[in-house]
């Protein structure tokens, strides 16, 4: 957790302004990445279903599962797919804890046409 705290200086989204790359002091190598849906809980007798995407990553020699709730697009496919693997600027948008041992984190990923989009992270490991 401390560690997180050193190298930073997080409702999910996609933000769809333009922001400046010195903002962005991390760098998420995102090794891996896919869209999965879920599914649970009736809305008005209808399972109520989104789509996420997951991704993990590498930012400060640790490993990160990242979060993203996603819409559908045209033909129902999600609307901007998997994310290409590579390397993204990142910041961290937002940090709590409850207890000591627990904490909760959104990072912003920053990509090349300065749009940008928030994920939760949802795992570590090393």
């Amino acid at each position: 957790m401390k560690k997180l705290l050193l190298f930073a200086a997080c409702a999910v989204g996609a933000g769809f302004a333009k922001t400046a790359p010195a903002q962005y002091p991390l760098t998420a190598t995102v090794e891996e990445s896919r869209v999965v849906t879920r599914c649970g809980g009736a809305v008005h007798g209808a399972s109520a279903c989104h789509d996420y995407r997951e991704v993990k990553a590498l930012i400060d020699g640790h490993h990160f599962q990242l979060e993203a709730r996603i819409d559908r697009g045209i033909l129902d496919f999600p609307a901007e797919g998997i994310l290409m693997l590579g390397d993204y600027k990142a910041r961290v948008v937002a940090y709590g804890h409850s207890k000591p041992v627990y904490y909760q984190q959104t990072l912003e990923l920053r990509y090349a046409d300065g749009s940008t989009e928030k994920y939760e992270v949802v795992g570590e490991g090393r």
